[in-house]
């Protein structure tokens, strides 16, 4: 293994060894500064985001630290965030990087919509995913237990935003969010 190759490992489990929460929720977040003044890291980031068998939270971190440094995401990049990204939605211990279904996006929520529409495909999936995804925090930790935020929500707000096709009934019940997820998810196929 050529000593390129080693960076990208040794950052990898750098990566697998940290949380969201470690990088970009922190008031000091020297884990992110750790890892972005390593030397070539952002190639190496560009590495882990392309590569197929890095495991997919280290591709989400990669990606995430990448995030508004110039020229990301490259063509090819932007083609392997969908799947990382909506595995993330998925996968998360929390929804606060994402935002509240219908208000704000969060960090994690305004680069899937700046993704655009190629999220599209990766996010209708999700639709079906009833799992309640809990928020810290007050405010928003109070909002999302009232409601009931689930993963489809979030996808489906994240679909709505893309599309720009009006405001997710965040404040409706589940009955009434899963007509409008049911109408948005067959509005995306035709």
């Amino acid at each position: 293994m050529d000593e390129g190759a080693k960076k990208v490992e040794r950052l990898q489990q750098t990566l697998m060894g940290t949380t969201y929460s470690d990088l970009f929720e922190r008031l000091v977040p020297e884990k992110q500064a750790e890892i972005t003044n390593q030397p070539d890291s952002q190639a190496s980031l560009r590495k882990i985001v392309q590569s197929a068998t890095a495991p997919m939270q280290a591709r989400f971190l990669a990606a995430e630290l990448l995030f508004g440094q110039p020229g990301f995401p490259t063509a090819e990049e932007a083609g392997a965030l969908p799947v990382i990204y909506a595995w993330a939605i998925a996968n998360q211990p929390t929804g606060n990087m994402w935002g509240l279904p219908g208000d704000d996006d969060g960090q994690a929520g305004t680069h899937v919509v700046r993704i655009g529409r190629p999220m599209i495909p990766a996010l209708i999936p999700l639709f079906q995913d009833d799992r309640l995804l809990p928020y810290g925090g007050s405010i928003e930790a109070t909002f999302a237990n009232l409601t009931q935020v689930r993963i489809k929500d979030v996808a489906a707000s994240l679909v709505t935003r893309i599309l720009k096709q009006g405001p997710f009934p965040k404040q409706a019940d589940k009955t009434a969010r899963d007509a409008f997820i049911k109408d948005l998810e067959a509005s995306t196929k035709n």
